[in-house]
């Protein structure tokens, strides 16, 4: 039986039961809180974080998954998207504080600690722009960072901005898009 990963919590789990539902493949659970369903009968799904999907699909426990090319391009694993579902699009995005110098990469002088969930892909960006910075992994509430002195960027998701907005903080470049 094929084995498929999904989130085991928030909007993507929602979107991604939802999906499968509308394809005929109805989500079986025992319970709410189970960590495997049945999908249609034909398919076994396996709910677990996100983020741990591709280690999950690249190790083989699941024969596929559904989770962000965000957390596929970060971890570094082989792995290759078969279909952009279109749902919970997003950007990775640099940002600074919006009463800092910082309007785009080009007024980088210094070597700045940037602040991120994402460390592989913040290398990865910064090393192609030429760019040396220093990466301070965090595991949330990356938008703090630059206002405790943590960090003088951040690298960061947002789907519409209004996060950073009200944090005080403005888009400098965008790392990827995501979906």
């Amino acid at each position: 039986m094929l084995r498929i990963a999904l989130p085991n919590k928030g909007r993507l789990n929602q979107d991604c039961r939802d999906l499968l539902n509308d394809a005929g493949l109805e989500v079986r659970a025992s319970s709410e809180r189970a960590l495997t369903a049945s999908l249609g009968g034909e398919f076994e799904a396996i709910f677990v974080r996100a983020q741990d999907i591709p280690e999950f699909v690249a190790d083989g426990a699941a024969d596929a998954g559904i989770t962000g090319w965000d957390l596929v391009a970060e971890s570094e694993r082989a792995l290759e998207s078969r279909l952009d579902l279109g749902f919970g699009r997003c950007r990775l995005v640099v940002a600074a504080r919006d009463d800092g110098g910082v309007r785009s990469l080009a007024d980088l002088t210094d070597v700045p600690r940037v602040a991120t969930v994402f460390p592989n892909l913040t290398r990865a960006y910064f090393a192609a722009a030429n760019k040396a910075v220093q990466v301070v992994p965090v595991s949330g509430a990356v938008e703090v960072a630059p206002h405790l002195g943590i960090a003088d960027l951040i690298v960061d998701l947002t789907s519409t901005g209004s996060t950073l907005k009200v944090n005080g903080l403005r888009e400098v470049a965008t790392v990827l898009e995501s979906s």
